[in-house]
């Protein structure tokens, strides 16, 4: 290690140099004395304060080199002390490192082109001071907007792991970061997930699992969506991982394989697992699922739950898989695979709901359910759970509704869990067993209070206004199942204040208006009868469930509220019906709705 004092009279004749030759002179002397990574932090920002951004400007454009000197012998000095003092963050975040950006991106970019060692040498001291900045937030989307992004994609596809790190990192950063990476440098990112693709496919050692890695950071922002799929990098990511989940090759790296899956699925559907040539091949589609169910069911199967919670990250990309099949399965892309194949995927995932299911009884009888409660895993499990019942109303549903209270407590406890519990509500709620339970753990609370947390954000999220739309369908079976719950409690005189101050029509219109004309507008009427509208022909499959259930409704409110009475005597449309209906015997569905309505005015 260098002498104290060595280095002291080095940094005295920097510090008393009166021009550029002594302080040139000084920092030769300093590099043949010590090296960077021999000196603590204090003595190198003493030396660097001592030699300062102006000398080192001055080297880096300075064109003129010495006689018997390479060509650019003062840049690359320059670039070598900037690398030395690259591990000093206030000198990485400094403004004159920052400017220096674009002259470090075209140094590595002219060190792809030419063949030359001195400017390997010199790209190698600008990547340095690169990865300085990328470690740094104040400095990462300097990178992203100076220009970085395309030099560093250009070198990492020539085979340079230390831009490809640079890269990986800014992808994982903070999400405006990453957000702003892809929206401004898209065609490189894609250019580099081809570039990754390929090397994925081709790749038979254990390297294949860090570009695997690569390839799942890099695919996990949704703004990939943009890019175009035309292009080979799913054929080429599925060609890699068909041959790794057919191999013996299990545990942490089946498990890395099926985070890429994951990651590829989240951005284009389960489609690119399906081939479709003049027969449909959905073997590696099969594959994909058959290793997913096997490893939820290794995780979740006879662990205690305290073992569980500390897998949360695992069960993440597993559970997003299996959503994305429950999904598929209910949409018209499950015609492309065979009834056989349902049959099976459908068997499997009612097993693994099965373990899910057991794990939330668990955590509902654990000693310390009050601390799981919070757990990611628990709120993961509920979404995955909801998606399920979402669209299968039959299998487990015993076990589900035993967990009904503990689901209720958890929409209690937080609203966002509220909104994965309402699809599968909404089935529930139309269930006779299963909303006897809703009321008796005080359900109608908790949706109650969801409509009013989400009615206040409704302009800001569309995600939001879709939970509303929920929301009111399973309000709807409460109120068009339980007549007398509707009529003894207070939830629904106050949901009915929320909804007409919610919609800004009603400062002239009541609300009772809107649905009159809502049922109204339907229908048809002749003196032989009354029938569907040709005017909603063509969308009737879409609002049919909406229209009957707001017609049984309103024959509630009729009984309820006199001013539903007043909006349907001055409706348009009663004179027509009501000749329409007098004195004769309600045929269709639609009549009988009509003649509920218009029972106290015919």
């Amino acid at each position: 290690m260098a002498a104290a004092s060595d280095l002291e009279r080095c940094l005295r004749l920097l510090n008393s140099s009166t021009s550029d030759n002594e302080v040139f002179a000084g920092l030769l002397l300093v590099t043949r004395i010590a090296k960077a990574n021999e000196l603590n932090a204090e003595t190198r920002r003493r030396i660097f304060d001592a030699v300062g951004f102006k000398f080192l400007d001055r080297l880096l454009n300075t064109d003129v080199a010495p006689e018997g000197c390479a060509a650019h012998v003062f840049r690359s000095l320059a670039l070598s002390v900037l690398s030395c003092f690259a591990t000093d963050k206030d000198l990485v975040t400094s403004p004159q490192m920052i400017e220096k950006i674009p002259l470090f991106c075209e140094i590595v970019s002219l060190a792809v082109e030419r063949s030359d060692s001195d400017l390997v040498s010199m790209a190698g001291d600008c990547l340095e001071c690169l990865v300085a900045m990328s470690l740094e937030t104040k400095t990462r989307m300097e990178l992203i907007q100076r220009g970085a992004v395309p030099c560093l994609v250009k070198r990492a596809c020539n085979g340079c792991d230390v831009s490809l790190g640079i890269l990986i990192r800014l992808a994982s950063s903070e999400e405006e970061e990453a957000s702003r990476l892809y929206s401004n440098h898209s065609s490189v990112i894609l250019e580099l997930i081809n570039h990754l693709a390929v090397k994925f496919k081709e790749d038979q050692t254990v390297a294949k699992f860090d570009l695997c890695d690569h390839l799942t950071i890099l695919l996990q922002q949704q703004l990939i969506l943009s890019l175009p799929i035309t292009d080979p990098w799913p054929s080429n990511i599925k060609h890699a991982l068909d041959s790794i989940f057919r191999s013996k090759i299990a545990g942490v790296y089946c498990r890395r394989a099926l985070a890429l899956a994951s990651s590829v699925t989240n951005c284009l559907g389960l489609d690119w697992t399906i081939t479709r040539r003049e027969k449909t091949d959905d073997e590696f589609f099969k594959l994909l699922f058959y290793r997913t169910s096997v490893e939820t069911r290794m995780i979740l199967d006879g662990k205690c739950v305290e073992e569980l919670l500390e897998r949360d990250k695992e069960a993440s990309i597993l559970y997003s898989l299996l959503e994305h099949y429950v999904t598929f399965l209910v949409t018209m892309e499950n015609a492309l695979i065979g009834a056989e194949t349902i049959g099976q995927i459908h068997t499997r995932l009612r097993d693994c709901l099965a373990d899910v299911v057991a794990f939330l009884a668990d955590v509902d009888s654990s000693d310390s359910r009050d601390a799981m409660i919070g757990s990611p895993l628990v709120s993961m499990s509920v979404r995955l759970l909801g998606s399920w019942i979402a669209e299968e109303t039959v299998a487990l549903q015993e076990s589900v509704i035993a967990l009904i209270p503990f689901l209720v407590e958890l929409g209690k406890k937080s609203l966002i869990d509220t909104r994965f519990l309402l699809p599968r509500l909404c089935h529930l709620s139309a269930n006779d067993k299963a909303r006897k339970r809703l009321i008796e753990t005080d359900c109608l609370d908790v949706l109650v209070t969801y409509f009013y947390h989400a009615s206040d954000s409704l302009e800001k999220s569309n995600e939001t206004e879709a939970s509303l739309v929920t929301c009111c369908g399973v309000l709807l079976n409460f109120f068009v199942l339980e007549a007398a719950l509707v009529a003894d409690g207070d939830q629904f005189a106050r949901l009915l204040e929320r909804i007409q101050h919610l919609l800004p029509m009603l400062k002239k219109r009541l609300l009772f208006d809107l649905i009159v004309e809502f049922i109204g507008e339907a229908c048809e009427f002749d003196a032989e009868k009354c029938a569907l509208s040709a005017r909603v022909a063509s969308f009737w499959s879409d609002i049919e469930e909406l229209w009957f259930l707001a017609g049984k409704a309103f024959i509630e409110c009729l009984a309820l509220y006199p001013s539903a009475l007043d909006s349907l005597k001055k409706a348009s449309w009663i004179r027509a019906a009501s000749r329409s209906l007098a004195g004769k015997e309600a045929k269709s569905e639609l009549e009988q709705i009509l003649s509920g309505i218009l029972r106290d005015i015919i």
